[in-house]
């Protein structure tokens, strides 16, 4: 059996993640691993993936639900 380490507990080094707004698509790119990943905004929408990882070069799309597009996304990480 392995150990599991929480996530919190790694000294992993800050990633750079980009992100880029379209309609209601919010597509992420890291430059590192990211082991959890939490949006946010100050719009009134919800987002249909919310606490996920990024892989390194990889984009992941999160598509949006509301009736306005999204104007802001703020991305979280541990």
């Amino acid at each position: 059996c392995g150990t599991w380490t929480h996530p919190e507990s790694m000294d992993l080094p800050d990633p750079r993640i980009d992100i880029h707004v379209d309609g209601h698509d919010v597509t992420l790119i890291s430059d590192l691993f990211v082991p959890v990943v939490q949006l946010t905004s100050d719009s009134t929408i919800a987002f249909e993936d919310n606490g996920f990882s990024l892989l390194p070069g990889k984009p992941h799309v999160v598509r949006t639900t509301g009736r306005t597009a999204v104007k802001a996304v703020v991305a979280r990480h541990l």
